[in-house]
């Protein structure tokens, strides 16, 4: 009988024990799954990769948003 109840609190404890090192594991993929969350919901709206705006419109945010540097490297690549 006392072996028994000795198995079983030692059952219980380690249990218990395992718990406590799922907790760490969930809590990581929380934070990661947050992160990535948090990520796409800051993602900002780029007018120029919007089909459904005017063109004018497309070139405009595509041209505020790109460096001087970038410009000028694309009109170098004209042939």
């Amino acid at each position: 009988s006392r072996s028994r109840a000795f198995s079983a609190g030692a059952a219980i404890q380690l249990g218990r024990g395992e718990g406590i090192m799922r907790s760490p594991i969930v809590l990581v993929g929380l934070l990661l799954l947050f992160c990535c969350c948090a990520d796409v919901l800051a993602a900002e709206y780029m007018k120029y990769k919007d089909p459904k705006q005017p063109v004018n419109v497309r070139i405009k945010d595509l041209m505020s948003r790109m460096t001087l540097e970038e410009k000028i490297g694309q009109m170098t690549q004209i042939e």
